[in-house]
């Protein structure tokens, strides 16, 4: 048995629900089962979880597309990876019900990859969604240029920093990035944006269009179209193109701004990849980690009864700085004892200064 989040109904987060006592799944031809030891939290496990997105699980389901771990066990025709290896994977089976928000979890081959030595099972649990799609919209859907000039809206993001990476490292373009606070804007600019712009100012669209000088840009990688998506279409260039990678609620927008200078808008969805495109994408991905460009952004990690503050945040924080992270295992022993002992040296100071305190108003008054 082991320990799993489970959702039986859709809903808000308090579906989410913690069981100490769910069946480990059995491996089948061409799956792998692994010891999940970091799960990522994409938004889009908000979305699946609500009922509002464009599939959904047969209930109930464990939660969870993205994680890295230890192989355990693999299946009949498994030859890209054996036991014991470590491995990162993002689930795009939209039948397969064993997420990663559990101690274990079972894949198919194909959405399982070896983790290289120097990233961390937690930064690994950072590639899938959040690599997977800046790469397609980057270079698959975007088709972008060294000689472009590409801005991420919303780069603090887990896959606005993943975006950066791609398109300054990989690709060479042109980068500049937008975010929501000060960090945002530093963290943007350390990962090798060219340019950023704090979002929340109502000057940021000029100072971009200024940092074209005049000539527009040729791609936008958006994150929250019902927010920006009219205000994108003024920024574009000639020929320029939105690729919209988010959205959560309607969006209108000026189609004259698109007309003269022939812009375009792609919507992305990394679930309608190829398997030539899923594979080709995660080898893209490897071989960054291995080249030293690639290094995923770290923001918290939650416990895993703690799945639902994870969902609460990655919606409503006020400030994306990198990807989000669940722990299955419980924490260990040493762990808590440090815990108790934090909250016990704690407890008593407050008990030292109240009595220093209660002498000294006694002292007075005699």
């Amino acid at each position: 048995m082991m320990r799993a989040i489970r959702v039986s109904k859709l809903g808000g987060p308090h579906v989410l629900q913690l069981s100490e006592n769910v069946p480990i799944p059995e491996v089948e031809p061409r799956k792998v089962l692994i010891r999940v030891k970091a799960a990522g939290v994409n938004p889009v496990d908000t979305y699946i979880r609500e009922g509002n997105f464009a599939y959904s699980f047969p209930l109930p389901y464990t939660p969870g597309k993205d994680g890295a771990g230890v192989v355990e066990e693999v299946g009949e025709g498994v030859s890209n990876v054996k036991r014991g290896e470590r491995v990162f994977f993002s689930n795009r089976d939209t039948k397969n019900t064993h997420g990663t928000y559990a101690q274990y979890c079972l894949m198919n081959d194909t959405d399982v990859w070896r983790l290289p030595e120097r990233l961390s099972f937690e930064k690994g649990a950072a590639l899938g969604v959040p690599y997977f799609t800046a790469y397609r919209s980057i270079v698959l859907k975007a088709k972008a240029q060294a000689s472009h000039r590409l801005l991420v809206h919303g780069a603090s993001g887990s896959v606005g920093t993943a975006a950066i990476q791609i398109a300054k490292h990989l690709v060479g373009c042109h980068v500049a990035g937008t975010a929501g606070t000060s960090y945002g804007m530093e963290l943007v600019k350390s990962l090798g944006a060219d340019f950023t712009a704090c979002h929340k100012q109502k000057d940021y669209l000029p100072k971009i269009m200024e940092w074209t000088e005049g000539q527009g840009l040729d791609v936008i990688i958006e994150m929250l179209a019902n927010v920006n998506l009219d205000n994108d279409l003024t920024l574009l260039g000639k020929n320029g193109v939105v690729i919209v990678v988010g959205n959560r609620g309607p969006t209108k927008i000026d189609a004259r701004h698109m007309m003269g200078k022939e812009t375009s808008i792609i919507g992305e969805s990394l679930f309608a990849s190829t398997q030539e495109e899923w594979q080709a994408t995660a080898e893209a991905v490897v071989k960054g980690i291995e080249d030293g460009w690639l290094d995923p952004v770290m923001d918290r990690t939650y416990a895993l009864g703690d799945a639902k503050a994870s969902h609460h945040d990655i919606i409503n924080s006020k400030g994306a700085k990198g990807r989000l992270i669940i722990n299955p295992d419980p924490l260990p022993m040493r762990a808590i004892c440090t815990l108790l002992w934090y909250h016990a040296f704690l407890y008593f100071t407050a008990i030292f200064i109240r009595s220093l305190l209660f002498y000294d108003v006694a002292k007075q008054g005699v």
